[in-house]
């Protein structure tokens, strides 16, 4: 009976042990120089820049975000503008990758997102082909901002970009 009880206690501590190491290992960050892929313990992933916006407010790059779901789109985050609470639904995003624009993405096209930052969008008529320009990209990504009151250009090299993506399909065992 001593041994039973023995034998449950430990197969309850392994156990315990490996969820934390489950847990943990979800919580690794891979870095690809310009650009940094992490995952959380529930495996959402995200696929961000260490580039951050001008000290004047100005525009950040966009991050792209895609939880643990067999079938999860990817989400592009485009930030609000510094000190901007809202956007004009006028305005207008541009992504370029390399000096070719990819996409462009009418505010009144996103959803307001506060929690991550800016507007969001999950289209992947949007998202894929800014997804699959950066990833053949060789130099550069570059976002602007062109509304009524304001205008911002915000670029990041893409060093790191195709690793930290592929890091991230590895982590989800999505195809990359």
């Amino acid at each position: 009976m001593r041994s039973l009880v023995y034998a449950g206690l430990a197969a309850s501590v392994v156990g315990v042990l490996s969820l934390q190491t489950t847990a943990s290992a979800a919580e690794v960050l891979d870095t690809g120089a310009t650009w940094n892929a992490a995952c959380n313990a529930a495996m959402t992933c995200r696929l961000t820049t260490s580039d951050l916006p001008a000290n004047d407010g100005g525009l950040a790059i966009p991050s792209f975000v895609r939880t643990s779901g067999a079938n999860s789109p990817v989400m592009m985050v485009l930030p609000t503008i510094d000190g901007w609470d809202t956007l004009p639904s006028d305005g207008k995003f541009t992504i370029s990758v390399d000096g070719e624009e990819v996409a462009a993405i009418k505010v009144n096209q996103l959803r307001q997102d506060d929690a991550e930052g800016g507007y969001v969008t999950t289209d992947p008529k949007i998202v894929q082909p800014v997804l699959a320009a950066a990833r053949v990209g060789e130099d550069a990504i570059m976002v602007s901002y062109d509304g009524p009151e304001s205008q911002e250009v915000a670029t990041a090299d893409l060093t790191g970009f195709r690793e930290s993506l592929d890091w991230l399909a590895q982590q989800q065992h999505h195809p990359a």
